[in-house]
């Protein structure tokens, strides 16, 4: 550095440059986020659920978020809430394209369906699992807060 008060700093001048084309890229980001999304509201498809769907599988990589949907899913149940939920009995063909859903229609979750009988047992372990999945859920939410 000179002994020229007035005289650029090298650094500085860097991180402004690095700065300002990091926001060009989010800028860049933005718009082509919010094209994706009109794409995909224009296809019938809920934004919104969308973006909660992609938080949830960024904030648990392993297994995409699947452990905490199955959480909510049980805890909607298990507090009356009404789920209306698709389950067809046919699975997915690896590497097929899926077909698209109708206009204003969630797409169906495709699964495999096991026909069990309630019996006592599995109403203990459903028990369970609703007080294993109220006590994780207490546990995130206390992380969260």
């Amino acid at each position: 550095m000179s002994d020229d008060p007035h005289a650029p700093d090298p650094r500085l001048i860097q991180y402004l440059e690095r700065m300002s084309s990091l926001i060009a890229q989010n800028r860049d980001n933005a718009l082509e986020l919010g094209a994706l999304r009109s794409e995909a509201k224009s296809n019938g498809y809920n934004t919104e659920v969308l973006n909660f769907l992609t938080q949830i599988r960024g904030r648990f990589p392993r297994d995409n978020g699947a452990e905490a949907l199955n959480l909510l899913i049980r805890y909607a149940l298990a507090t009356g809430s009404k789920v209306d939920l698709v389950i067809t009995k046919e699975v997915p063909v690896e590497g097929t394209q899926p077909t698209a859903a109708p206009s204003g229609a969630a797409p169906s979750a495709a699964v495999e369906v096991e026909e069990s009988e309630h019996d006592e047992d599995g109403v203990r372990t459903l028990l369970r699992q609703i007080a294993m999945g109220i006590a994780v859920s207490v546990g995130l939410l206390w992380l969260l807060i």
